[in-house]
């Protein structure tokens, strides 16, 4: 009974959008210009076009405020729709943001807002100092790949001995394993970025065979974590970053920013990878306010100017 009703209301959603997308058909003249209106939800001035159903679907489905305005304006322009206000248009998208704890990147939470940051980054300078091999383990999709990329730029700008492995989707399966581990038993040092808080066998497994296990991820914690030498999730019990959702990505990006202050590295440029970390913000569908839409709207303009080969090639 609840397909049949759920397959009937999908029917009527659909006969609704139908109508909907014939009668904005009618509302293009025929030399391509937007035709103007009177109003949302009355008719428009060309008759015998009635809205009467459109504007139903639109009653029906709660269109907001801001979206009734913007769609107005898209149709028949700030002139021509009930003296639409621009003033009123902009507080309406402003809103949006009014929660914003941080507004310009000299706000954003401090790498020392998030739990053990420091202490991981004490245990790779000494990695790189005595010339300790180092594994970054990170994953297949975009904020994986982008985590690997970031984290794999920093330890060659600092002339480190690293290795890195992004697991075959198929084969490997997602996140560190016994099978991984197996595999990098010679390095000294495993850093996972974008995975590894539910890794908790192959932490165990590391443990016994003298591996420091680093684990950098954004997924929720599951009740025991991995016996790792640190872990840095800002959902973890007892971490003090705001409760803002960051991508794998920015979990290590903020790890190097601690990176930056262990190695006394006062001149590294932690923004030459805001375009990277846009990718991986906007792939993995971060929330696009507060610290991330700061990142992402400077990464934008990163990325118009980036020499790097990924964004050259698509220019």
């Amino acid at each position: 009974e609840a397909v049949n009703k759920a397959h009937i209301e999908s029917k009527r959603i659909c006969a609704v959008g139908t109508e909907v997308m014939r009668a904005l058909e009618h509302v293009v003249g025929t030399n391509g210009q937007i035709k103007p209106y009177e109003g949302w939800t009355n008719k428009f001035i060309y008759p015998p076009y009635d809205f009467t159903v459109a504007n139903a679907f639109l009653v029906n489905f709660y269109m907001p405020q801001s979206t009734q305005l913007i769609m107005a304006a898209t149709f028949g322009g700030l002139d021509n729709v009930m003296n639409a206000d621009k003033e009123a248009i902009k507080e309406l998208l402003s809103s949006r943001f009014s929660n914003d704890i941080h507004t310009k990147l000299s706000e954003i939470p401090l790498p020392c807002e998030l739990k053990d940051t420091f202490k991981a980054a004490k245990r790779i300078k000494e990695a790189i100092q005595n010339d300790e091999l180092i594994a970054v383990v990170g994953d297949y999709d975009v904020d994986g790949i982008v985590s690997t990329a970031i984290m794999a730029e920093f330890l060659t700008d600092m002339s480190a001995n690293f290795i890195i492995k992004i697991p075959n989707r198929f084969k490997d399966g997602y996140g560190l394993n016994e099978d991984i581990v197996k595999e990098l038993d010679h390095a000294a040092l495993i850093i996972t970025v974008d995975n590894g808080i539910s890794a908790n066998e192959a932490a165990l497994i590391c443990k016994q065979k003298g591996i420091d296990l680093i684990i950098t991820d954004h997924h929720m914690p599951p009740p025991i974590l991995p016996q790792a030498y640190a872990i840095i999730n800002p959902k973890q019990a007892n971490c003090p970053f705001p409760n803002i959702e960051i991508c794998g990505a920015q979990v290590a990006w903020y790890l190097i920013g601690a990176l930056k202050e262990v190695c006394e590295l006062r001149n590294y440029d932690m923004a030459k990878f805001l375009d990277l970390l846009t990718l991986a913000i906007i792939a993995d569908m971060m929330e696009l306010r507060d610290l991330n839409r700061i990142l992402v709207r400077l990464g934008l303009a990163r990325i118009n100017s980036s020499k790097r080969a990924c964004f050259e090639a698509i220019k």
